[in-house]
């Protein structure tokens, strides 16, 4: 079938301007007709998922600047100390007015600011450009999508990583996993690497934002997925490398995280009667809104269950999962197929 007749009588050719196009057919080179929330293409073409298009341009017609994105950057970190003084101290020393005004004890703020620019700073990191970001993201979910180790919606990864956006921006994958996503890609595509792209520079900027990305589980609950789907990479990806240590290391922080939030247990809650103690833990990951949600949920408890199992079958080593009878609301298997679960070929 040609593009022309793919495009169906009621969504009538349009000619957009240039750079106006969704994501998804600016990746495949298709023509797109600009109709929102989902364009002619998205609509008829394969695999058809119903998902919104998104758009590289923001509502105004125009690129964001460099400086807007890097007031955004500041906003966020601003944040970020703000939620941190509250984990800290008492509730009611938060202000809550001015939410981004600085904290009233500036050698505080000063010491705060030079403890996170000396572990990382999101100014710092560069990007590949546009065009092997997309090359290494395609590489990646074409190996991965179907493996049982990645858990996440794809299209919807696929155009948030897609995004003209900095690293850190909330509309985009968390750092760390970015950056583990690249690291794959790169493995699997080898003839793009240079010497300004190599695996030890992805894997060094994963390694320094995972703890970032923890302490961003207060701004959005999607970090807590994202966290857990880049330790679970990391740990397949020190397997790939021969090096068991780290790799079942990576494995016992994604079970410890999946269970810390309560992916384990059937429901909405890790229990029925709170722990004042965690309430903060508690409320980190709400309960799903979709079933793309509740999916994406499932798939991971799995997807680190059988991670882990792997790393206990090989190596001896003690589970990170407690056993599923010592907890009568641990979860059952849902409806959710476990075809893709039951081997590591699906990656190898």
């Amino acid at each position: 079938m040609s593009d022309s007749e793919g495009s169906s009588s009621d969504s009538p050719s349009r000619n957009l301007p240039r750079g106006m196009a969704c994501t998804n057919c600016r990746r495949r080179k298709l023509k797109c007709d600009g109709i929102r929330p989902l364009c002619g293409q998205c609509r008829l073409r394969p695999p058809r998922s119903g998902k919104t298009c998104a758009y590289e341009v923001v509502p105004d017609g125009r690129q964001p600047s460099s400086a807007e994105m890097h007031r955004d950057i500041k906003r966020l970190k601003a944040r970020i100390q703000q939620l941190e003084q509250l984990t800290e101290g008492r509730p009611s020393e938060l202000p809550l007015h001015m939410p981004y005004e600085s904290p009233s004890n500036p050698t505080a703020q000063t010491e705060s600011t030079t403890t996170e620019s000396e572990t990382f700073s999101f100014e710092d990191m560069e990007e590949p450009s546009s065009d092997i970001i997309g090359s290494l993201v395609d590489t990646f979910l074409d190996r991965f999508t179907s493996s049982g180790y990645f858990f996440l919606e794809p299209l919807e990864f696929l155009h948030s990583a897609l995004l003209p956006l900095p690293l850190g921006h909330l509309h985009r994958p968390c750092p760390s996993l970015l950056n583990t996503v690249y690291l794959w890609g790169l493995v699997l595509s080898p003839m793009l690497r240079d010497e300004h792209i190599n695996e030890d520079t992805f894997l060094l900027a994963a390694l320094q934002n995972l703890s970032a990305d923890i302490r961003g589980f207060s701004i959005h609950p999607k970090f807590v997925l994202h966290t857990i789907q880049a330790e679970l990479l990391l740990s397949l990806y020190y397997l790939h490398s021969a090096l068991p240590i780290q790799g079942r290391y990576h494995a016992a922080a994604a079970a410890s995280l999946a269970i810390s939030v309560g992916l384990h247990v059937l429901g909405t809650q890790p229990s029925n009667a709170p722990n004042p103690n965690f309430a903060l833990m508690e409320e980190v990951l709400p309960p799903p809104s979709t079933n793309i949600e509740v999916t994406e949920r499932v798939a991971a408890f799995w997807g680190v269950t059988l991670l882990n199992n792997y790393w206990v079958a090989a190596n001896g080593c003690p589970s990170a999962i407690p056993p599923w009878n010592d907890n009568p609301h641990a979860m059952g298997f849902w409806g959710t197929s476990l075809r893709n679960f039951d081997t590591l070929s699906g990656w190898e």
